[in-house]
């Protein structure tokens, strides 16, 4: 198993720029994810309601308009990660809740684009959540997406993300 540490620094969004692209209408991705504790942040209204990215796929070039990725933010009230469904469909983002997961806990998170629809899926505890999502796109070009913070801010200390190929 190929793991790697991400590090958002404080003052930053992206962990790095390398566009990885694949060919083909059908594509997943599965990894193993462990939010360390550092992935605590303290936000003010309504810039903590804004969702992180994890990772996922854009469906062409443009993210905002047809992508689908796994999404998460700090949940101070219960000390956890919210990880959330995020999708553009035609320009038009969806949002859904998916699961609360503990900090420092490995949690399986996949993705599959197959056909007209994405699977999205998160096994934590032996227990599984999945959302089944519409594909409006089925391109033969998509570029993986990498972890993002924030919508307009940008991470106000240094975090830290496990994620692991399975």
């Amino acid at each position: 198993m190929s793991c790697k540490e991400i590090k958002i620094r404080k003052g930053q969004h992206y962990t790095r720029n390398i566009r990885k692209f694949g060919i083909g209408r059908n594509f997943s991705i599965r990894r193993l994810v462990i939010f360390k504790p550092s992935c605590r942040y303290t936000l003010h209204y309504p810039d903590y309601l804004d969702i992180n990215k994890l990772f996922g796929f854009t469906e062409g070039f443009n993210p905002h308009k047809n992508s689908i990725r796994v999404g998460w933010r700090y949940n101070k009230q219960q000390d956890c990660i919210d990880l959330f469904h995020y999708q553009y469909k035609n320009g038009k983002r969806d949002k859904e809740f998916l699961c609360s997961v503990d900090l420092d806990t490995p949690i399986e998170i996949s993705i599959e684009a197959k056909g007209h629809i994405y699977l999205t899926k998160v096994e934590r505890r032996g227990l599984y959540v999945e959302k089944l999502s519409g594909r409006s796109k089925r391109s033969w070009i998509h570029f993986y997406l990498y972890v993002y913070f924030g919508g307009n801010m940008t991470a106000p200390n240094d975090m830290e993300i496990h994620i692991c190929k399975l």
